[in-house]
């Protein structure tokens, strides 16, 4: 399907996860899993996932051996800004579009104006999580979430406060990263470039903030 064929095709009807809708998401985890490590995980998880507009198979692996195709331990650094640490950078290589194996940064930054910032929970994560090498959100065994329990744990949260499981997806994040990114006026082409899309099929994603429920 080409990519102007795919923006004449019906609306995406998945509803996006807004960051009101995130932060929830965040505090749900608190009462829908136990383990201190498992709670922090998906946390981080669900922050970096909307944060850094990830698809979901980046982030997880639907088979053991797919487990160095997500982001690795190693492709995360922290930059500082007058000496104190304020960023982190994530490094891919493996997403879609990507026919060259050039890398693509994104960058976590400090958010001190919203209730659940990334960085930190970024940072409080690998704290936790130790040094080793492999992927950056691993269980306690070290092996890469897979992608059912990623949504298992998205569908626990969902289920807390009774949103519409069958309307907010894992894609959600990435849908509703796109469509914050657009109502603080970002251009097409920042856009794009965030999400890594290679045309313009993301703004079938952008929602008008009047239809986004909180």
């Amino acid at each position: 399907m080409t990519a102007q064929s795919r923006l004449c095709s019906k609306p995406d009807i998945r509803l996006p996860i807004t960051r009101s809708i995130l932060h929830k998401l965040v505090q749900a985890l608190n009462h829908t899993i136990t383990p201190a490590y498992q709670i922090l995980l998906f946390q981080t998880m669900f922050l970096v996932a909307f944060y850094g507009f990830f698809r979901v198979g980046e982030l997880t692996t639907k088979t053991p051996e797919r487990r160095h195709s997500v982001l690795q331990f190693q492709s995360l650094s922290f930059l500082k800004s007058r000496n104190e640490v304020q960023a982190a950078k994530l490094v891919i290589t493996d997403y879609k579009h990507n026919t060259t194996g050039r890398p693509f940064s994104i960058i976590i930054h400090r958010e001190s104006t919203v209730h659940c910032c990334p960085f930190d929970f970024l940072l409080r994560w690998c704290r936790m999580r130790g040094s080793n090498s492999g992927p950056l959100f691993c269980l306690a065994d070290g092996s890469a979430v897979k992608t059912e329990v990623f949504t298992r744990q998205l569908k626990g949260a969902l289920g807390f406060y009774d949103l519409d499981c069958s309307s907010y997806k894992s894609h959600s994040f990435r849908v509703g990263a796109a469509s914050l990114a657009a109502e603080n006026g970002m251009s097409d082409a920042q856009i794009r470039g965030l999400g890594r899309w290679k045309s313009d099929a993301f703004k079938l994603y952008i929602r008008s903030p009047t239809a986004w429920a909180n």
